[in-house]
């Protein structure tokens, strides 16, 4: 009686499963988020785009993350989405420039980075900047720094996802319309 019991239930559940793939299209373990980036009044870069990056400020390892970083937009805009926009590393004639300073963002001390178009046309970017501000902070007292780099796998994770985040910005997407959890880029 329990060997048949067992096989009622697997087959219930393969059923289940079986019409949420057919009816659903999808596949367990798919995941959407609501609260996408809205867009910017810029549209990013020129769809079919070859853009031209340096960096300065950063150490090597640093550099690394903001060149995986780059690389993960590339293999994405060439791959997944239509825009078709690639980056690529180069010393002359950038399109887009990220730098990192020892300071902090007079605009808001806590800016962690901060990216802007220096020339768009036509509503397309045509050139841009992000500066990483090692010296962001709260204006609490004391002040809590929000970089610490201390070269842990953590630090470099965030200095990874934060130039995907500022990259999003170049690409015409705005900050996410919801409350960003302390850590959650």
């Amino acid at each position: 009686m329990l060997k048949g019991r067992r096989s009622s239930i697997a087959g219930f559940f393969l059923g289940m499963i079986s019409a949420w793939l057919v009816a659903g299209g999808a596949y367990p373990g798919a995941v959407s988020e609501a609260g996408c980036p809205t867009l910017l009044s810029v549209q990013g870069w020129f769809p079919n785009s070859s853009i031209l990056y340096e960096t300065a400020g950063f150490t090597s390892e640093e550099q690394n993350e903001i060149h995986d970083a780059m690389e993960d937009w590339t293999a994405n805009n060439t791959g997944w989405n239509c825009s078709n926009v690639s980056f690529s590393n180069n010393l002359f004639g950038p399109n887009y420039t990220m730098i990192a300073v020892d300071g902090f963002s007079n605009v808001d001390s806590s800016f962690g980075a901060a990216s802007q178009p220096f020339q768009v046309n036509l509503g397309h970017i045509i050139s841009e900047g992000t500066i990483f501000y090692w010296g962001a902070h709260t204006d609490t007292s004391p002040p809590i720094y929000l970089w610490n780099r201390n070269g842990s796998p953590d630090y470099y994770r965030c200095v990874l996802t934060t130039m995907l985040h500022e990259a999003g910005h170049s690409m015409g997407l705005s900050e996410r319309p919801f409350l960003i959890v302390q850590g959650k880029l």
